[in-house]
């Protein structure tokens, strides 16, 4: 989710030269994507219902910490034990310590939106504590701080220029307007784009063969060689039939099937053959394909590489 955020359009910005500040460059901004490895906590806790209890509070004025945990307490956020707990001058520090940390916190996913983007959110406690020689008396305040701290120091950084390339990878998976925000304004602009984007005529009628059906389920049950890559009739066959498929140079498909197909399990892990599929798409993408027809036939090709690596290794073993 944080990398399609940070993938968004921002506009163009300058930047400056590292090394000579006249070396201006305007482009669209850089994304950045910064990291925490807290853990989260639900908002049931009870550290986190006194945040958000407090941050609904005018502490303007009546805003010392025997009138706030009195308030706290007809809020329900802590227990009439609690209240007088952290009145006392042996506890007070523990509740000091609450509204003074911050935390990364799971929302109850009771809309579509959260439930689609499985969001999470960064909760400050940035109350500042005015002690007086009377702890009842001392009083609590709102402040701001720069929560850059609260993240790792290291970050990802998204060129500006790699923005529109990686949303379109992040498409193929299935992350995009349309599946991240369900309200109808956005099913829209999805669509609208979908549709401006350059389209060419569609692909070749292909009719259903039943016997695919047939051979995907045979073909589970046959174990590929190791070094399927190795036997030139697998090689073969695969060059024949992008050929004759494809009407471009092929070969830098043929070197993704080759880094493809030297991975362990390679036709059984998701990922991997997700990772292929992307390659391919941006092949066909390179040659004129539109994405969806890209996308569609990048699902043929992978489904026809390991249909044809079966064959060859059924073949093998008899």
């Amino acid at each position: 989710m944080a990398l399609y955020f940070a993938c968004e359009e921002y506009g163009d910005v300058y930047y400056k030269g590292i090394e000579d500040e006249e070396d201006v460059k305007i482009q669209e901004a850089n994304g950045v994507i910064f990291f925490n490895r807290k853990y989260s906590v639900s908002t049931n806790e009870i550290n986190i219902k006194i945040i958000s209890s407090l941050s609904q509070i005018d502490l303007s004025n009546d805003n010392t910490l025997e009138s706030i945990l009195r308030k706290l307490t007809e809020r329900q956020a802590i227990s009439k034990e609690l209240e007088e707990r952290w009145k006392s001058k042996e506890q007070f520090e523990e509740f000091i310590n609450i509204i003074q940390n911050n935390y990364i916190v799971i929302p109850p996913y009771n809309n579509e939106r959260l439930s689609r983007q499985c969001g999470m959110f960064l909760l400050a406690g940035c109350f500042n504590f005015v002690y007086t020689e009377s702890i009842s008396e001392s009083s609590i305040e709102k402040g701001y701080k720069d929560l850059r701290e609260e993240f790792d120091r290291k970050f990802f950084y998204i060129p500006g220029e790699k923005k529109k390339t990686i949303l379109e990878e992040l498409d193929t998976y299935n992350i995009n307007e349309a599946t991240l925000f369900p309200e109808l304004e956005h099913q829209l602009s999805y669509i609208k784009k979908k549709k401006n984007a350059k389209s060419k005529a569609s692909s070749e009628f292909i009719k259903f063969d039943f016997n695919d059906i047939k051979q995907k389920i045979i073909k589970t049950d046959i174990e590929i060689s190791d070094n399927i890559i190795k036997d030139e009739s697998f090689k073969g066959a695969v060059i024949i039939d992008l050929s004759e498929k494809y009407h471009f140079d092929i070969q830098k498909i043929w070197g993704f099937v080759e880094e493809w197909v030297s991975i362990i399990d390679w036709n059984r892990k998701e990922s991997v053959i997700s990772r292929f599929k992307v390659e391919i798409q941006r092949v066909l993408l390179e040659n004129g394909f539109d994405k969806e027809h890209a996308k569609n036939e990048s699902e043929y090709i992978s489904d026809k590489i390991i249909k044809i690596a079966s064959e060859v290794s059924e073949r093998s073993e008899k």
